[in-house]
């Protein structure tokens, strides 16, 4: 565990130390953060391929924990070709966000969509009440207070 998460700060995923003898502090999109990518990693999603999936999609994550809790829970979800992208070469992966309620039309297919045979999916607004619960994080608070909002350092 402490080597993965050395090697997301390595990589620009989470915060890194910024000194000796210095102090980090973590503002609650840095909890966020973590969060995110510690659910990608009980995945088994390789840092690499986690730092791809944030670059493209890290900032639309970030924008679903500020604010008010929402009505109905928002999925990150995708259909993960990564073994299909090592072999071919070719982006296959697809990624999106969802509804509850919508995830057995994306499982099924519908007339403009071929059915998924694999989905992931991270349930942001429970990580986002988990994260609440466990350190205290007052989401309501408008998204400019709560920190970086961005997955580049």
């Amino acid at each position: 565990m402490r080597s993965r998460l050395k090697h997301f700060s390595r990589i620009g995923l989470t915060p890194s130390r910024p000194g000796k003898g210095q102090k980090l502090l973590y503002t609650s999109m840095d909890c966020a953060r973590w969060a995110i990518c510690l659910e990608f990693a009980q995945l088994e999603t390789p840092p690499e391929r986690v730092k791809q999936i944030l670059a493209i999609y890290g900032s639309s994550i970030l924008k679903s924990f500020a604010g008010q809790m929402p009505e109905e829970d928002v999925i990150f979800w995708g259909e993960a070709n990564f073994f299909a992208e090592a072999v071919t070469g070719k982006r296959e992966s697809f990624f999106n966000f969802m509804a509850p309620s919508q995830a057995a039309d994306v499982l099924k297919g519908t007339e403009v969509r071929r059915p998924v045979n694999r989905l992931i999916a991270l349930n942001l607004t429970h990580i986002k009440r988990e994260l609440a619960k466990t350190i205290g994080i007052d989401w309501e608070i408008p998204w400019r207070l709560l920190g970086r909002t961005d997955w580049e350092r």
